[in-house]
C-alpha cells in the first residue's frame, strides 16, 4: 500500500475514531479510493490504532429488521455523562431517552433530569410528533418509566403504557435480562458515547443539549449506515414512495 495512502488511513482514524468498514465507505465516497476492509484493519493494527483480534469460533447472530416505518419502534435511556458545575458541589445528571425506528434506524432522544413516567409520557407525545410516520408498536424494557408490572404493590396504571393505549400504540416488553432485543437503541447509544460525548467535553448543561441535537440531525440526515447498505435513516425512509418527499426537524416538538 503506497504510504500516502496508509498515512491518510491513519488521520482519518484518528480523527473520527471510525471502525474499518466504516473507513473503506469514506475512503471510495470521498477519495475514491478503493481498499479492503481487512487491508485498512492491518494499517491501522501496523499504527496501533486498533489491537488485533483473537480469531475464535462463533455463532452467527440472526439478523432482523422490521418491513415499513413505524412497524415498531424502541426506546430506552442512558444515562449522560455526568457534568461538575461550579456553584454546586455535587455533579450534575441528566438522562436521555431515546427512540429509533427498527425499519429506517431514524432516531428521537431528548434529555431529561430524571426518569419518571411523566417523562416517559412527554417523551413519547414528542416522538410522535417527530417521526412522520406513524406508530404501531413501541418496545422497552421493564424499567419503571415505562411499566409497573415489577411493582405489583402499584395499583394504578402507568401513565406511559395508558398514553400508548389511548393512541392506539401496542406496548412490547422485552424478555427479562434480555438486553439484545433492544440491539439497534443499544448500539445507538455506544454510537453516541464513540462520535460524540468521548469526542467533547461539556461544561454546561445548555450548551451539551444544543450540540447533542446538531449530531441527531447528522445522525439522520447525513451519517451513513452500515446497516442500511450505507444509506443514511433520512435516505432510508425516502426509499419508501409514500415518504419519498420527507423531512425531520426538531421545531415541531419544542411544545407538546
Amino acid at each position: 500500500m503506497p504510504e500516502e495512502i496508509a498515512r491518510l488511513i491513519v488521520k482519518l482514524r484518528q480523527k473520527s475514531h471510525y471502525g474499518p468498514s466504516r473507513l473503506s465507505f469514506y475512503l471510495k465516497r470521498d477519495y475514491g479510493i478503493n481498499l479492503s476492509v481487512y487491508g485498512i484493519y492491518r494499517v491501522l493494527v501496523r499504527a496501533g490504532l486498533i489491537k488485533p483480534r483473537k480469531h475464535r469460533p462463533r455463532k452467527k447472530p440472526v439478523y432482523y429488521q422490521m418491513l415499513y416505518p413505524g412497524q415498531r419502534v424502541k426506546v430506552d435511556t442512558k444515562y449522560m455523562p455526568k457534568i461538575r458545575l461550579w456553584n454546586r458541589p455535587e455533579p450534575y445528571k441528566e438522562y436521555q431517552y431515546t427512540a429509533i425506528d427498527d425499519c429506517t434506524r431514524l432516531r428521537f432522544v431528548w434529555v431529561y433530569q430524571e426518569l419518571c413516567p411523566a417523562n416517559s409520557v412527554d417523551f413519547a407525545q414528542r416522538m410522535l410528533k417527530f417521526f412522520p410516520f406513524p406508530i404501531e408498536e413501541v418496545q422497552t424494557d421493564h424499567g419503571t418509566e415505562f411499566t409497573y408490572i415489577f411493582v405489583p404493590w402499584v395499583k394504578k396504571p402507568h401513565p406511559f403504557e395508558e398514553f400508548l393505549k389511548g393512541k392506539g400504540i401496542r406496548h412490547k416488553l422485552i424478555p427479562i435480562a434480555t438486553p439484545k432485543q433492544n440491539g439497534k437503541v443499544e448500539r445507538s447509544h455506544r454510537t453516541d458515547d464513540e462520535e460524540f460525548y468521548n469526542q467533547r467535553g461539556f461544561r454546561k448543561p445548555a450548551k451539551r443539549r444544543r450540540e447533542l441535537s446538531r449530531f441527531l440531525d447528522f445522525y439522520n440526515n447525513r451519517r451513513p449506515n452500515s446497516a442500511l447498505g450505507w444509506m443514511t435513516p433520512l435516505e432510508k425512509l425516502r426509499s419508501f414512495s409514500e415518504y419519498q418527499g420527507a423531512t425531520l426537524s426538531l421545531k415541531s416538538v419544542t411544545h407538546v
